[in-house]
């Protein structure tokens, strides 16, 4: 059996987990009295999933944890590598808690009955209600944030911990002001908390950010997948290509966002081998890349006050010197203080082609609101991250960090101990402007929810 205790960090997430398992034909069931099994105590209503079902094999697959079986080409031979991803834990990807149960229990047998057909909340919302106040640890939450301020509802955070009407909220939460769309209330799974009249705790104001997403015309499969989440949940973003950087104002916008891409796509249109470019067979038009001004014009955004998003391959657009444009005369040259280490790492015997790991968080960071101390992200080996001293006009933050050991948790990763307390989420300063690097995929295929919001808090960053 599998079971998932009702007590859920993300409780949208968990129950998103349930419909799927339902919609692919999976019986679920629920407990109905308290149960101590394995020297763990089971409350009434926790979801069991039993094996002995149809679509067992697909159940086992989709919620257990992965593990690569070690196999060699020769007896005590070299290892049968993985070439690419080796996780796909729903469990452990969408943040959710799930517990194996490897051998038979009548006892839990007899306790079972059927869950309900419905698992949404059917929310009723009052009449005279002024505002509705959405959990910071949903990630349904966010969207119901989002889709209030494209249509131009106020939105407000709570700026600290708050019990309102005896039910605590975690700072971060969200305010909603004025009355939602009725079909949207009746979609969600975990149902606002509807007040009459304005909350006496502490609020920071939240705004809709103009967002650049940036996406190459080389199949760029990362930025696809970050349009889809963004389309998901109702925020809007405009499409800039690199070979644009040269004529568009950056100023229009907030937020610049550099999903996985290959740096040199990036910079110049081509893929690099070495030191040998190849060049695409594509029109000249769609093979242009941003250049050498085009970084210097992203950099001075960030001096200027905008904020710019990065993960995967792109973070290396960041990692070397520098370039501001101050006028015809005058240029500034300077270093953000982080450094990418993982080619010494690979030449180490460091193989990780995309596995669940451990990443632990400093909570107190405005990118962790709603976040658990630690989660899993989706990682392939790189970057891996090393930071220093700030200079005088920036600050710098390790907001994530893998822990010192036991920091694979789904999949296949070799020599792991050298990511020990490396730090994997960082977020710079810069003169007026903000940098967030993420050395791992927050949105991975629309497959990691559990990381999700580390995107999203980074969207709702103050200036």
């Amino acid at each position: 059996y599998f079971i998932f205790p009702q007590q859920q960090h993300d409780k949208s997430e968990f129950l998103g987990l349930l419909a799927l398992l339902r919609e692919h034909g999976v019986n679920l069931f629920r407990l109905s009295k308290d149960l101590t099994l394995n020297n763990r105590t089971y409350k009434s209503g926790d979801v069991v999933v039993p094996l002995a079902q149809p679509f067992r094999a697909f159940i086992k697959e989709v919620l257990e944890k992965q593990n690569f079986p070690l196999r060699h080409y020769t007896p005590g031979g070299e290892i049968i590598k993985p070439y690419d991803i080796t996780s796909w834990s729903l469990p452990l990807h969408r943040g959710v808690t799930a517990i194996e149960i490897k051998t038979r229990s009548t006892a839990l047998e007899a306790s079972l009955e059927k869950l309900p057909d419905s698992l949404k909340s059917g929310v009723q919302a009052p009449a005279d209600y002024a505002a509705s106040i959405f959990d910071v640890a949903n990630n349904e939450s966010y969207k119901a944030a989002f889709t209030a301020l494209s249509k131009g509802l106020k939105v407000e955070r709570l700026a600290e911990d708050a019990v309102i009407r005896e039910r605590s909220f975690a700072k971060g939460s969200f305010i909603i002001h004025g009355k939602m769309d009725d079909a949207f209330l009746q979609s969600l799974t975990v149902p606002p908390l509807f007040v009459a009249q304005k909350t006496a705790a502490k609020t920071s104001s939240v705004r809709l950010p103009k967002i650049a997403l940036v996406e190459t015309w080389f199949h760029d499969m990362d930025a696809g997948w970050t349009r889809f989440i963004f389309d998901q949940y109702h925020i809007p973003y405009t499409i800039v290509r690199p070979g644009d950087f040269k004529k568009i104002d950056l100023k229009k916008y907030d937020i610049l966002i550099f999903a996985d891409a290959d740096k040199d796509v990036l910079m110049s249109g081509k893929y690099k081998s070495g030191e040998t470019y190849r060049v695409p067979d594509y029109p000249p038009e769609f093979t242009k890349g941003m250049g050498k001004e085009g970084l210097q014009k992203t950099a001075a955004f960030i001096d200027d006050g905008g904020i710019v998003l990065a993960w995967g391959r792109s973070t290396l657009l960041f990692t070397g010197l520098l370039e501001i444009k101050k006028s015809e005369k005058e240029t500034e040259a300077f270093q953000f203080p982080v450094k990418d280490v993982s080619k010494t790492a690979a030449q180490k015997g460091l193989y990780c082609q995309g596995s669940l790991m451990r990443m632990k968080l400093n909570a107190d960071h405005p990118l962790a609101l709603g976040m658990p101390n630690e989660t899993g992200i989706f990682y392939r080996g790189r970057p891996i991250f090393t930071t220093s001293v700030p200079s005088f006009d920036m600050q710098r933050r390790v907001v994530g960090f893998f822990p010192e050991k036991d920091i694979l948790l789904s999949g296949y990763c070799e020599k792991e101990k050298l990511l020990s307390q490396k730090p994997v989420l960082v977020w710079l300063k810069k003169g007026k402007g903000q940098l967030v690097l993420y050395g791992f995929s927050p949105q991975f295929r629309a497959s990691t929810q559990g990381s999700f919001k580390l995107l999203f808090n980074a969207l709702l960053l103050s200036p």
